[in-house]
């Protein structure tokens, strides 16, 4: 892993522990409440959907909790 990789998951692992919102279809505006639980690399972390299963989740459908997703 190069140093800007690096510093990417260095990043990532910030979001370790939060709750987020996953958006598994935009066109249906479908999404589902997960807890970051790891990073995998620079562009995936797992996380744990409500039923307590991990998912590989890619971070551009990650978005932070808002009025828009309740």
């Amino acid at each position: 892993m190069n140093k800007q990789n690096s510093v990417k998951v260095n990043i990532l692992k910030r979001m370790l522990g939060r709750k987020m919102v996953v958006i598994k279809d935009y066109v249906k505006n479908e999404y589902y409440y997960g807890n970051v639980d790891s990073v995998i690399d620079e562009s995936n972390v797992n996380v744990r959907n409500a039923s307590g299963e991990l998912e590989k989740v890619s971070i551009f459908d990650l978005r932070s909790p808002s009025q828009e997703y309740s």
